[in-house]
């Protein structure tokens, strides 16, 4: 029987009836005895970024994803540095999630770390 943990990829069933989670892959952010939650990472998100953070698209190496149906207008925000510890949860080695928006300005554009945009989990 296999355990489940941060950082690890859940890939629903092509057989499963439901729009937004038929063929998603679920990046698990956080599990525990507590609770769980990941941020579909393949679904792009329709419509594109708000306008203060479309620019950033075209600037940088971010991508924008639906996150999931919960709390749908949230911005989570998963990217590959590693410099703002107590702002961000390391999901697994190389892969953080949190920042602001300063952070997602400066440190994406000037450093050019990968990031994905996401709207809700």
């Amino acid at each position: 029987m296999s355990t489940l943990s941060s950082g690890q990829f859940l890939i629903a069933s092509p057989d499963l009836d439901d729009e937004l989670f038929s063929r998603s892959v679920i990046l698990l952010c956080e599990h525990s005895q507590v609770g769980s939650f990941g941020v579909i990472v393949n679904k792009p998100l329709e419509g594109g970024l708000p306008a203060e953070l479309a620019e950033l698209e075209t600037q940088s190496s971010l991508l924008a994803r639906i996150g999931g149906p919960i709390q749908s207008d949230q911005m989570m925000l998963l990217h590959t540095c590693s410099s703002i510890p107590d702002q961000t949860l390391c999901v697994t080695e190389g892969v953080y999630l949190g920042g602001d928006g300063d952070f997602l300005q400066n440190t994406l554009t000037e450093n050019k770390h990968s990031a994905i945009i996401s709207f809700g989990y």
